[in-house]
Protein backbone atom coordinates (compact mmCIF):
# COMPACT_ATOMS: atom_id res chain seq x y z
CA UNK A 1 0.00 0.00 0.00
CA UNK A 2 1.30 3.10 -0.91
CA UNK A 3 -0.03 6.80 1.03
CA UNK A 4 -0.05 10.29 -0.16
CA UNK A 5 -0.59 13.39 1.52
CA UNK A 6 -1.89 16.59 0.40
CA UNK A 7 1.01 19.06 -0.87
CA UNK A 8 3.37 16.24 1.03
CA UNK A 9 3.74 16.47 4.46
CA UNK A 10 1.69 18.97 5.55
CA UNK A 11 -2.44 18.17 5.18
CA UNK A 12 -4.46 20.76 4.19
CA UNK A 13 -7.38 20.72 6.05
CA UNK A 14 -5.54 18.17 8.99
CA UNK A 15 -6.49 18.83 12.71
CA UNK A 16 -3.71 17.64 15.78
CA UNK A 17 -5.31 14.71 15.83
CA UNK A 18 -5.87 13.90 12.52
CA UNK A 19 -2.32 14.16 11.10
CA UNK A 20 -1.65 12.17 14.89
CA UNK A 21 -3.38 9.72 12.97
CA UNK A 22 -2.74 9.77 9.66
CA UNK A 23 0.88 9.32 10.47
CA UNK A 24 -0.03 6.66 12.76
CA UNK A 25 -1.42 4.45 9.82
CA UNK A 26 1.87 5.28 7.69
CA UNK A 27 3.58 3.17 11.14
CA UNK A 28 1.10 0.85 10.80
CA UNK A 29 0.82 0.22 7.12
CA UNK A 30 4.33 1.07 5.84
CA UNK A 31 3.84 2.42 2.44
CA UNK A 32 3.88 4.47 -0.22
CA UNK A 33 1.68 6.23 -2.89
CA UNK A 34 2.45 6.86 -6.37
CA UNK A 35 0.07 9.91 -7.50
CA UNK A 36 0.58 9.24 -11.48
CA UNK A 37 -1.90 10.67 -14.07
CA UNK A 38 -4.67 8.23 -13.99
CA UNK A 39 -6.24 6.31 -17.04
CA UNK A 40 -9.21 5.03 -18.40
CA UNK A 41 -11.32 3.83 -15.89
CA UNK A 42 -11.89 0.12 -17.53
CA UNK A 43 -16.20 -0.81 -17.11
CA UNK A 44 -17.43 -2.92 -14.34
CA UNK A 45 -17.37 -6.16 -14.63
CA UNK A 46 -19.87 -9.12 -13.29
CA UNK A 47 -20.62 -12.78 -12.74
CA UNK A 48 -21.13 -14.70 -15.15
CA UNK A 49 -22.95 -17.82 -12.94
CA UNK A 50 -22.46 -20.47 -15.68
CA UNK A 51 -18.92 -19.97 -15.25
CA UNK A 52 -17.68 -18.13 -12.00
CA UNK A 53 -14.59 -17.09 -13.99
CA UNK A 54 -15.47 -15.40 -16.49
CA UNK A 55 -15.38 -11.86 -16.71
CA UNK A 56 -17.94 -9.69 -18.43
CA UNK A 57 -17.72 -6.27 -19.07
CA UNK A 58 -20.51 -3.81 -18.17
CA UNK A 59 -21.02 -0.59 -20.34
CA UNK A 60 -19.97 2.49 -18.00
CA UNK A 61 -22.15 4.78 -19.93
CA UNK A 62 -25.36 4.05 -17.67
CA UNK A 63 -26.27 7.46 -15.91
CA UNK A 64 -27.32 7.06 -12.40
CA UNK A 65 -30.24 9.63 -10.90
CA UNK A 66 -28.69 12.24 -9.13
CA UNK A 67 -31.35 13.19 -6.26
CA UNK A 68 -34.60 11.11 -5.45
CA UNK A 69 -37.31 13.29 -7.18
CA UNK A 70 -40.37 14.22 -4.79
CA UNK A 71 -38.46 15.55 -2.28
CA UNK A 72 -35.75 18.22 -0.78
CA UNK A 73 -33.75 19.32 2.23
CA UNK A 74 -34.57 22.03 4.08
CA UNK A 75 -32.38 23.92 6.72
CA UNK A 76 -33.16 27.15 8.66
CA UNK A 77 -31.28 30.03 9.95
CA UNK A 78 -33.10 29.37 13.45
CA UNK A 79 -33.75 25.90 15.30
CA UNK A 80 -37.65 25.48 14.89
CA UNK A 81 -38.11 24.13 18.89
CA UNK A 82 -36.45 27.60 20.26
CA UNK A 83 -38.60 29.47 22.35
CA UNK A 84 -37.36 32.76 21.36
CA UNK A 85 -39.55 35.01 19.03
CA UNK A 86 -37.01 34.86 16.01
CA UNK A 87 -37.49 31.06 15.86
CA UNK A 88 -41.12 31.45 16.24
CA UNK A 89 -41.41 33.99 13.76
CA UNK A 90 -39.33 31.25 11.21
CA UNK A 91 -41.51 28.46 12.22
CA UNK A 92 -44.50 30.49 11.28
CA UNK A 93 -43.12 31.70 7.97
CA UNK A 94 -42.08 28.22 7.52
CA UNK A 95 -45.32 26.60 7.75
CA UNK A 96 -46.92 29.06 5.61
CA UNK A 97 -44.49 28.77 2.76
CA UNK A 98 -44.83 24.99 2.46
CA UNK A 99 -48.66 25.64 2.87
CA UNK A 100 -48.27 28.13 -0.33
CA UNK A 101 -46.43 25.67 -2.46
CA UNK A 102 -48.20 22.82 -1.31
CA UNK A 103 -44.73 20.66 0.05
CA UNK A 104 -45.58 18.32 3.25
CA UNK A 105 -42.83 17.97 6.37
CA UNK A 106 -42.22 14.29 6.20
CA UNK A 107 -39.55 14.78 8.99
CA UNK A 108 -37.41 16.20 11.17
CA UNK A 109 -33.09 14.74 11.31
CA UNK A 110 -30.62 16.21 13.31
CA UNK A 111 -27.64 17.36 11.93
CA UNK A 112 -26.05 18.57 14.93
CA UNK A 113 -27.10 18.64 18.76
CA UNK A 114 -28.82 22.13 17.95
CA UNK A 115 -29.97 21.72 14.39
CA UNK A 116 -32.53 19.55 12.00
CA UNK A 117 -32.78 19.61 8.47
CA UNK A 118 -36.61 18.80 7.41
CA UNK A 119 -37.49 16.21 4.52
CA UNK A 120 -39.97 17.91 2.61
CA UNK A 121 -42.29 16.15 0.19
CA UNK A 122 -43.18 18.42 -2.60
CA UNK A 123 -46.13 18.45 -5.58
CA UNK A 124 -45.74 16.35 -8.46
CA UNK A 125 -46.32 19.19 -10.56
CA UNK A 126 -42.79 21.16 -8.77
CA UNK A 127 -39.31 19.79 -10.22
CA UNK A 128 -36.81 19.59 -7.26
CA UNK A 129 -34.83 22.60 -8.69
CA UNK A 130 -37.71 24.39 -8.86
CA UNK A 131 -38.51 23.86 -4.97
CA UNK A 132 -34.83 24.45 -4.11
CA UNK A 133 -34.87 27.77 -5.95
CA UNK A 134 -38.25 29.01 -4.38
CA UNK A 135 -37.00 27.68 -0.83
CA UNK A 136 -33.36 29.06 -1.12
CA UNK A 137 -35.05 32.76 -1.78
CA UNK A 138 -36.44 32.53 1.55
CA UNK A 139 -35.02 35.07 4.12
CA UNK A 140 -35.54 32.32 6.97
CA UNK A 141 -33.99 29.37 5.14
CA UNK A 142 -29.90 28.59 5.77
CA UNK A 143 -30.52 26.44 2.53
CA UNK A 144 -32.33 24.18 0.29
CA UNK A 145 -31.01 20.84 -1.36
CA UNK A 146 -32.04 17.80 -2.76
CA UNK A 147 -32.14 14.34 -1.74
CA UNK A 148 -29.00 13.30 -3.43
CA UNK A 149 -28.46 9.94 -4.31
CA UNK A 150 -25.19 7.64 -3.17
CA UNK A 151 -24.20 4.66 -4.69
CA UNK A 152 -21.00 2.34 -3.87
CA UNK A 153 -17.82 3.34 -5.60
CA UNK A 154 -17.77 0.96 -8.72
CA UNK A 155 -16.98 -2.43 -7.48
CA UNK A 156 -16.23 -4.87 -10.22
CA UNK A 157 -16.41 -8.93 -8.75
CA UNK A 158 -15.38 -11.90 -9.82
CA UNK A 159 -13.89 -15.75 -9.22
CA UNK A 160 -17.28 -15.88 -6.88
CA UNK A 161 -16.13 -19.28 -5.70
CA UNK A 162 -12.33 -18.90 -5.81
CA UNK A 163 -11.12 -19.82 -2.17
CA UNK A 164 -7.33 -19.28 -1.93
CA UNK A 165 -5.85 -16.45 0.25
CA UNK A 166 -4.03 -14.54 -2.31
CA UNK A 167 -4.27 -11.40 0.06
CA UNK A 168 -1.53 -9.63 -1.41
CA UNK A 169 -2.77 -6.69 -0.43
CA UNK A 170 -1.98 -7.99 3.16
CA UNK A 171 1.74 -9.49 2.28
CA UNK A 172 3.08 -9.38 -1.48
CA UNK A 173 5.50 -11.85 -1.92
CA UNK A 174 5.23 -11.67 -5.59
CA UNK A 175 4.20 -15.45 -5.88
CA UNK A 176 3.73 -17.50 -9.42
CA UNK A 177 0.26 -17.99 -9.04
CA UNK A 178 -0.67 -14.81 -8.35
CA UNK A 179 0.98 -14.12 -11.76
CA UNK A 180 -0.39 -16.55 -13.65
CA UNK A 181 -3.75 -16.05 -12.76
CA UNK A 182 -3.64 -11.93 -13.51
CA UNK A 183 -1.49 -11.71 -16.19
CA UNK A 184 1.16 -9.16 -14.16
CA UNK A 185 3.83 -10.24 -11.61
CA UNK A 186 2.66 -8.56 -8.07
CA UNK A 187 6.05 -6.39 -6.99
CA UNK A 188 6.99 -7.95 -3.71
CA UNK A 189 6.61 -5.64 -0.92
CA UNK A 190 3.24 -3.50 -2.67
CA UNK A 191 1.22 -4.36 -0.25
CA UNK A 192 0.17 -2.82 3.77
CA UNK A 193 2.77 -4.89 5.21
CA UNK A 194 0.07 -6.60 7.99
CA UNK A 195 2.53 -9.46 9.48
CA UNK A 196 4.56 -6.28 10.01
CA UNK A 197 1.91 -4.53 12.02
CA UNK A 198 0.33 -7.66 13.18
CA UNK A 199 3.63 -8.39 15.45
CA UNK A 200 2.82 -5.40 17.29
CA UNK A 201 -1.05 -6.05 17.57
CA UNK A 202 -3.86 -8.04 15.98
CA UNK A 203 -6.74 -7.07 18.43
CA UNK A 204 -9.10 -4.03 18.24
CA UNK A 205 -12.06 -5.44 20.30
CA UNK A 206 -12.66 -2.63 21.91
CA UNK A 207 -13.27 -0.79 18.85
CA UNK A 208 -16.61 -0.04 17.07
CA UNK A 209 -16.30 0.53 13.18
CA UNK A 210 -19.35 1.72 11.54
CA UNK A 211 -19.57 0.04 7.63
CA UNK A 212 -22.19 2.96 6.23
CA UNK A 213 -23.09 1.08 3.14
CA UNK A 214 -25.15 -1.93 1.95
CA UNK A 215 -25.89 -4.24 4.96
CA UNK A 216 -23.65 -7.43 5.86
CA UNK A 217 -24.22 -11.25 6.32
CA UNK A 218 -23.85 -10.62 9.40
CA UNK A 219 -23.61 -14.78 9.83
CA UNK A 220 -20.17 -15.02 7.24
CA UNK A 221 -18.47 -17.21 9.61
CA UNK A 222 -15.58 -14.70 8.69
CA UNK A 223 -17.90 -11.82 10.10
CA UNK A 224 -19.76 -13.24 12.77
CA UNK A 225 -17.41 -13.23 15.64
CA UNK A 226 -16.63 -10.26 15.23
CA UNK A 227 -20.23 -8.31 14.74
CA UNK A 228 -20.96 -5.54 16.80
CA UNK A 229 -24.16 -7.02 19.11
CA UNK A 230 -26.98 -4.41 20.46
CA UNK A 231 -26.84 -6.86 23.57
CA UNK A 232 -30.23 -5.80 24.91
CA UNK A 233 -32.27 -6.60 21.41
CA UNK A 234 -30.29 -9.19 20.98
CA UNK A 235 -31.70 -10.66 24.08
CA UNK A 236 -35.16 -8.67 24.45
CA UNK A 237 -38.59 -9.45 22.33
CA UNK A 238 -38.75 -9.68 18.71
CA UNK A 239 -40.40 -6.21 17.65
CA UNK A 240 -40.19 -4.19 20.58
CA UNK A 241 -37.90 -1.38 21.21
CA UNK A 242 -36.28 -2.88 24.12
CA UNK A 243 -33.21 -0.68 24.92
CA UNK A 244 -35.55 2.59 24.17
CA UNK A 245 -33.06 3.68 21.05
CA UNK A 246 -36.06 4.48 19.03
CA UNK A 247 -35.03 1.43 16.53
CA UNK A 248 -36.68 -1.87 16.83
CA UNK A 249 -35.22 -5.22 16.53
CA UNK A 250 -31.14 -3.49 15.82
CA UNK A 251 -29.39 -6.31 16.78
CA UNK A 252 -26.34 -5.74 14.53
CA UNK A 253 -26.80 -2.40 13.76
CA UNK A 254 -30.29 -0.86 11.46
CA UNK A 255 -31.03 -0.76 7.89
CA UNK A 256 -32.37 2.53 6.58
CA UNK A 257 -32.91 1.66 3.27
CA UNK A 258 -35.84 -0.47 4.56
CA UNK A 259 -36.66 0.44 7.79
CA UNK A 260 -35.85 -2.29 10.00
CA UNK A 261 -33.26 -4.33 11.92
CA UNK A 262 -32.79 -6.85 9.50
CA UNK A 263 -29.62 -6.02 7.96
CA UNK A 264 -28.68 -8.74 4.75
CA UNK A 265 -31.86 -9.83 3.44
CA UNK A 266 -30.77 -13.11 1.78
CA UNK A 267 -30.11 -10.98 -1.68
CA UNK A 268 -26.52 -11.02 -2.80
CA UNK A 269 -27.43 -8.25 -5.30
CA UNK A 270 -28.58 -5.96 -2.21
CA UNK A 271 -26.09 -6.66 0.35
CA UNK A 272 -22.41 -7.79 -1.37
CA UNK A 273 -20.71 -4.97 -1.10
CA UNK A 274 -21.45 -3.83 2.12
CA UNK A 275 -20.42 -7.77 3.15
CA UNK A 276 -16.96 -7.48 1.20
CA UNK A 277 -16.00 -3.93 2.94
CA UNK A 278 -16.84 -5.86 6.54
CA UNK A 279 -14.31 -8.70 5.40
CA UNK A 280 -11.36 -6.29 4.90
CA UNK A 281 -11.79 -4.21 7.91
CA UNK A 282 -12.47 -7.31 10.16
CA UNK A 283 -13.07 -10.83 8.71
CA UNK A 284 -12.03 -12.73 11.82
CA UNK A 285 -8.16 -13.95 11.41
CA UNK A 286 -6.12 -16.57 12.87
CA UNK A 287 -9.74 -18.71 13.40
CA UNK A 288 -9.02 -21.46 10.13
CA UNK A 289 -12.08 -20.44 8.85
CA UNK A 290 -13.34 -23.46 6.10
CA UNK A 291 -10.01 -25.17 6.27
CA UNK A 292 -7.22 -22.49 7.14
CA UNK A 293 -5.51 -21.39 4.11
CA UNK A 294 -8.17 -22.53 1.13
CA UNK A 295 -10.68 -21.27 3.10
CA UNK A 296 -11.01 -17.85 4.52
CA UNK A 297 -9.48 -14.53 4.68
CA UNK A 298 -8.17 -12.38 7.43
CA UNK A 299 -9.28 -8.48 7.89
CA UNK A 300 -6.54 -5.81 8.70
CA UNK A 301 -8.19 -5.69 12.45
CA UNK A 302 -8.31 -9.55 13.41
CA UNK A 303 -10.75 -8.75 16.33
CA UNK A 304 -12.82 -5.49 16.21
CA UNK A 305 -16.34 -4.59 17.00
CA UNK A 306 -18.13 -4.36 13.28
CA UNK A 307 -21.96 -2.42 13.41
CA UNK A 308 -23.67 -2.14 10.01
CA UNK A 309 -25.85 0.80 9.08
CA UNK A 310 -27.09 0.12 5.63
CA UNK A 311 -28.39 3.31 3.72
CA UNK A 312 -27.44 1.85 0.07
CA UNK A 313 -30.21 -0.70 -1.85
CA UNK A 314 -30.94 -1.40 -5.31
CA UNK A 315 -31.76 1.96 -6.40
CA UNK A 316 -28.61 3.99 -4.18
CA UNK A 317 -29.36 5.58 -1.18
CA UNK A 318 -30.17 9.12 -0.21
CA UNK A 319 -28.68 11.84 1.86
CA UNK A 320 -31.35 11.89 4.51
CA UNK A 321 -30.75 7.92 5.56
CA UNK A 322 -27.13 8.20 4.85
CA UNK A 323 -27.59 11.57 7.97
CA UNK A 324 -29.82 8.93 9.67
CA UNK A 325 -26.96 6.01 10.01
CA UNK A 326 -24.31 8.77 10.88
CA UNK A 327 -26.55 9.53 13.64
CA UNK A 328 -27.39 5.88 14.85
CA UNK A 329 -23.31 5.12 15.04
CA UNK A 330 -22.90 8.05 16.84
CA UNK A 331 -25.33 7.35 19.39
CA UNK A 332 -23.91 3.59 19.62
CA UNK A 333 -20.93 4.20 20.13
CA UNK A 334 -18.57 3.96 16.83
CA UNK A 335 -15.46 5.64 16.52
CA UNK A 336 -14.72 4.87 12.80
CA UNK A 337 -17.32 4.84 9.72
CA UNK A 338 -16.37 3.45 6.42
CA UNK A 339 -17.38 5.19 3.75
CA UNK A 340 -17.24 3.22 -0.03
CA UNK A 341 -19.75 5.22 -1.12
CA UNK A 342 -20.28 8.51 -3.52
CA UNK A 343 -21.72 10.62 -6.46
CA UNK A 344 -24.87 12.73 -5.74
CA UNK A 345 -23.36 16.35 -5.18
CA UNK A 346 -22.29 18.69 -2.46
CA UNK A 347 -24.48 18.13 -0.07
CA UNK A 348 -24.50 20.78 2.93
CA UNK A 349 -26.60 19.03 5.17
CA UNK A 350 -24.75 15.59 4.63
CA UNK A 351 -21.24 17.47 5.31
CA UNK A 352 -22.72 19.31 8.32
CA UNK A 353 -24.07 15.81 9.42
CA UNK A 354 -19.99 14.37 9.27
CA UNK A 355 -18.90 17.50 10.73
CA UNK A 356 -21.01 16.92 13.99
CA UNK A 357 -20.47 13.24 14.06
CA UNK A 358 -17.38 13.97 16.25
CA UNK A 359 -16.44 10.33 14.65
CA UNK A 360 -13.49 9.27 12.08
CA UNK A 361 -15.09 9.61 8.42
CA UNK A 362 -12.87 7.38 6.07
CA UNK A 363 -14.23 8.11 2.64
CA UNK A 364 -13.53 6.68 -0.79
CA UNK A 365 -11.95 9.00 -3.51
CA UNK A 366 -14.07 7.51 -6.55
CA UNK A 367 -13.64 5.19 -9.68
CA UNK A 368 -13.71 8.47 -12.74
CA UNK A 369 -10.06 8.38 -13.02
CA UNK A 370 -10.02 12.00 -12.46
CA UNK A 371 -8.48 14.89 -10.29
CA UNK A 372 -10.57 15.61 -7.30
CA UNK A 373 -8.94 19.08 -7.16
CA UNK A 374 -10.56 19.48 -10.31
CA UNK A 375 -14.02 17.69 -10.10
CA UNK A 376 -14.64 17.16 -6.41
CA UNK A 377 -16.00 13.45 -5.72
CA UNK A 378 -18.28 13.52 -2.31
CA UNK A 379 -18.75 12.80 0.23
CA UNK A 380 -14.66 12.34 0.22
CA UNK A 381 -14.10 15.74 -0.82
CA UNK A 382 -15.54 17.51 2.27
CA UNK A 383 -13.31 19.69 3.84
CA UNK A 384 -13.48 18.47 7.03
CA UNK A 385 -10.88 17.84 9.55
CA UNK A 386 -12.73 14.49 10.62
CA UNK A 387 -12.42 13.54 6.60
CA UNK A 388 -9.63 11.23 4.88
CA UNK A 389 -9.89 10.69 1.57
CA UNK A 390 -8.55 7.11 0.31
CA UNK A 391 -7.51 6.52 -3.31
CA UNK A 392 -6.83 2.69 -4.42
CA UNK A 393 -3.49 1.25 -5.42
CA UNK A 394 -2.52 -2.42 -7.39
CA UNK A 395 0.04 -4.77 -6.59
CA UNK A 396 2.98 -2.68 -8.13
CA UNK A 397 2.31 0.02 -6.16
CA UNK A 398 1.14 2.48 -8.15
CA UNK A 399 -2.32 4.22 -8.73
CA UNK A 400 -5.21 2.17 -9.95
CA UNK A 401 -5.76 3.19 -13.02
CA UNK A 402 -9.73 3.77 -12.23
CA UNK A 403 -8.93 5.55 -9.04
CA UNK A 404 -9.30 8.90 -8.78
CA UNK A 405 -6.35 11.15 -7.07
CA UNK A 406 -5.96 14.76 -5.74
CA UNK A 407 -2.69 16.30 -4.33
CA UNK A 408 -4.94 18.29 -1.96
CA UNK A 409 -8.24 16.64 -1.70
CA UNK A 410 -6.82 12.87 -1.32
CA UNK A 411 -5.09 11.45 1.72
CA UNK A 412 -4.01 8.20 1.23
CA UNK A 413 -3.79 5.11 -0.77
CA UNK A 414 -4.40 1.73 -0.17
CA UNK A 415 -4.89 -1.41 -2.08
CA UNK A 416 -7.82 -1.87 -4.07
CA UNK A 417 -7.15 -4.14 -7.00
CA UNK A 418 -8.40 -7.65 -7.02
CA UNK A 419 -8.90 -7.57 -3.14
CA UNK A 420 -10.16 -11.37 -1.80
CA UNK A 421 -12.97 -10.74 0.84
CA UNK A 422 -16.21 -12.15 2.44
CA UNK A 423 -19.26 -12.28 -0.09
CA UNK A 424 -23.16 -13.60 -0.05
CA UNK A 425 -24.55 -15.77 -2.07
CA UNK A 426 -27.64 -15.68 -0.82
CA UNK A 427 -28.10 -17.95 2.38
CA UNK A 428 -24.45 -19.50 1.67
CA UNK A 429 -21.47 -17.46 2.73
CA UNK A 430 -18.18 -17.44 0.03
CA UNK A 431 -15.30 -14.95 -1.13
CA UNK A 432 -14.97 -13.25 -3.66
CA UNK A 433 -12.08 -10.94 -5.86
CA UNK A 434 -13.47 -7.28 -6.20
CA UNK A 435 -12.21 -3.95 -7.02
CA UNK A 436 -12.21 -0.28 -6.30
CA UNK A 437 -11.52 3.08 -4.06
CA UNK A 438 -14.76 1.20 -2.15
CA UNK A 439 -11.86 -1.47 -1.11
CA UNK A 440 -9.13 0.80 -0.75
CA UNK A 441 -11.19 2.23 2.53
CA UNK A 442 -11.66 -0.40 4.40
CA UNK A 443 -8.13 -1.10 4.63
CA UNK A 444 -7.38 2.40 5.91
CA UNK A 445 -10.51 1.89 8.10
CA UNK A 446 -9.18 -1.51 9.52
CA UNK A 447 -6.14 0.51 10.16
CA UNK A 448 -7.46 3.23 11.79
CA UNK A 449 -8.94 0.82 14.24
CA UNK A 450 -5.63 -1.20 15.06
CA UNK A 451 -3.89 2.13 15.67
CA UNK A 452 -7.41 3.52 17.96
CA UNK A 453 -6.81 0.30 20.00
CA UNK A 454 -3.04 0.94 20.66
CA UNK A 455 -3.32 4.42 21.31
CA UNK A 456 -6.95 4.77 22.85
CA UNK A 457 -5.69 8.60 24.21
CA UNK A 458 -4.93 9.21 20.53
CA UNK A 459 -5.95 13.49 20.02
Amino acid sequence: MRLIYKGGIHVSRSAIWRRALLLGIIAVLLAAFAASAAAELPGKVQIDSADPFKVIPVSRGQKEPTWAEGEILVRLKTYMSAADADAQAAAEDFRSLNAVLGAEVVEAIPVSAAADVYKLKIPATMSVAEAVIRYESSPFVRYAEPNYLWYPDATYPNDRFFTYEWLYNMHNTGNQAATERWFHAPLPGADINAPEAWDVRTDASDVIVCVIDQGIQSYHPDLAPNMWVNEAELHGEPGVDDDGNGFVDDVYGYDFYYDDGTIYHDDPNDDYHGTHCAGIIGARGNDAVAGGFHGGVAGVAWNVQIMSCKFLGPGGGQSDNAIKALNYAKKMGATITSNSWGGGGYSKSLEEAIANSGMLFIAAAGNEGVDNDIMPHYPSSYDLPNVIAVAATEWNDKVANFSNWGANSVDIGAPGHMILSCYPDGTESVWAWMGGTSMATPHVAGAAALLIAEYPDLP
